[in-house]
């Protein structure tokens, strides 16, 4: 649930015109203001007198955002306002352009999720439950040689990296046994990206990622380990 704290927000901020950001939030009967500015984050109890936005729903369903893993659909801001389980008031040109702002606010507000580290086995020494290994595969009628880390047993579940980034992006969450217990957590690198290769000619054509050429890398992942 809500909680009085404070933090950095990185540089995150430097994306928004106009200063900061004050959000009222009503969780069931409590009144709670999520302030965002040049100092980070910081939330208090109590409606404020002016505020950008208003978020209102109910206190279960500020609860279930704020589970360590939240059910489907309640991981985000715009996730809750979608279902409908959570109402916005205020201007909704702010809500939508400084949605990311908003998004890394109120997840720092929840409570941090520690993973426990697999028990040594001598000396010291941890092996990772987290296999690693290298598909080479053709994708949109280029061969390719794509690096491909997993763990645990279940319903699969893919992860995918941010651009200029990798699957490292996932590495707490390929060692939380609460969850591939229940799922086959995959995460990959996208060509050009962390271990896997471009394809070949690539020093001849400019660097470009399409939503096809995305999607044509996930579909390939996902009919080379067969995940259905």
């Amino acid at each position: 649930m809500f909680r009085v704290t404070a933090g950095p927000l990185s540089d995150v901020l430097a994306i928004r015109p106009g200063g900061g950001l004050t959000v009222g939030v009503t969780s069931g009967s409590e009144e709670w203001a999520v302030e965002i500015g040049s100092f980070g984050y910081k939330s208090r109890r109590g409606r404020p007198e002016v505020a950008h936005l208003r978020f209102s729903a109910a206190a279960e369903t500020w609860a279930g955002y704020f589970r360590p893993v939240p059910q489907r659909g309640y991981g985000t801001i715009a996730g809750l306002h979608r279902l409908g389980v959570m109402t916005v008031e205020g201007d909704l040109v702010v809500f939508f352009r400084d949605q990311l702002l908003i998004e890394y606010a109120f997840t720092a507000l929840r409570q941090p999720c520690s993973v426990e580290s697999p028990s040594p086995d001598h000396d010291g020494v941890v092996f990772e439950p987290v296999h690693g290994r290298y598909i080479r595969m053709s994708i949109a009628g280029r061969r390719h040689r794509l690096y491909v880390e997993e763990a645990g047993t279940g319903i699969p579940l893919l992860c995918l990296h941010t651009a200029g980034s990798d699957s490292r992006q996932y590495r707490a969450l390929l060692n939380d046994a609460e969850i591939t217990d229940r799922f086959r957590v995959v995460a990959f690198d996208l060509p050009w990206h962390g271990k896997s290769s471009p394809p070949a000619g690539y020093q001849d054509e400019a660097y470009s990622l399409t939503v096809d050429q995305y999607g044509a890398v996930i579909i390939a992942v996902c009919d080379a380990l067969r995940l259905d």
